[in-house]
């Protein structure tokens, strides 16, 4: 895991579906367990046939600053943000 401080954005909007569709899943998974849709993380998972890792490694991305969430769905992330990150999602690329 790697931290970036001031890294630089993208000079021209370029969306990235695989990292919006990881921070759609992930807020699916909120909801989903603040409304009992879900009872687990293993119970999403397996809705959604992911692995148990994979969605456990989601639910930090439901807690993204609103301000990250709006860049990443306008295709103004930090260069270095993509789905691709070692322990974010195999399943969901």
């Amino acid at each position: 895991m790697k931290m970036l401080i001031g890294g630089q954005s993208q000079q021209t909007p370029n969306l990235n579906p695989a990292l919006v569709k990881l921070v759609a899943k992930a807020h699916l998974l909120k909801i989903e367990l603040e409304t009992g849709s879900a009872i687990s993380i293993k119970d999403f998972a397996t809705k959604y046939g992911m692995d148990h890792g994979d969605a456990k490694n989601l639910l930090p991305l439901s807690y993204l600053a609103p301000n990250i969430v709006e860049d990443i769905l306008a295709g103004n992330q930090l260069v270095d943000l993509t789905a691709r990150a070692k322990n974010v999602c195999r399943t969901c690329r």
